[in-house]
């Protein structure tokens, strides 16, 4: 296939939505704008130089965050910094077809290890299934499955201490004669 082959193939297959996709993952990893920008310029150019080696346009989408993550983890790595997803969410965008996630869920996301919130972030925010997270952190399926489970417990566990400390706190505030 020739250049213009290439670039057309690549056209086609990074629609809005996979970009958007692609930009969100890359900003919560770098966690600043700057960085995000140079990480998915880097990641997209990677792309397109290795176009080739994707066998299956259908997969594009978990293939190219799978070069966004390996470029963050190069550039981390001559950095000397040990690669982790942003120590908070910068921000937790919504997917292209839908509303941000609430802001107690973005908090309670910014508790949990990064290694738990970017197995939640690529299965709920960026909607993607065992098999393309798998291939994007280079993890077989079943892997993914037994770490996504551990990462939604660790969640609801975060989730169910803070509304024990909110019940806490709403009945501390309520006066003796008020309770019954």
């Amino acid at each position: 296939m020739g250049e213009t082959g290439r670039n057309r193939r690549f056209t086609a297959l990074l629609s809005p939505a996979v970009y958007e996709s692609a930009w969100r993952y890359a900003y919560q990893l770098a966690g600043e704008r700057a960085g995000a920008e140079d990480l998915l310029q880097d990641a997209l150019l990677t792309a397109l130089n290795r176009l080739a080696t994707l066998r299956d346009d259908a997969r594009f989408k978990p293939w190219l965050l799978a070069i966004v993550r390996n470029r963050y983890i190069d550039h981390c790595r001559r950095q000397r910094v040990r690669p982790a997803m942003a120590a908070q969410l910068p921000e937790v965008a919504a997917p292209a077809d839908g509303d941000p996630p609430p802001v107690w869920l973005a908090q309670a996301l910014n508790r949990l290890i990064p290694d738990y919130r970017e197995l939640l972030v690529l299965a709920y925010i960026e909607e993607l299934d065992a098999d393309e997270i798998g291939q994007v952190l280079g993890l077989s399926a079943r892997q993914t499955t037994k770490r996504v489970s551990r990462a939604r417990v660790a969640l609801r566990r975060v989730l169910l201490g803070d509304r024990k400390l909110h019940n806490q706190a709403a009945r501390a505030d309520l006066a003796p004669e008020q309770r019954s």
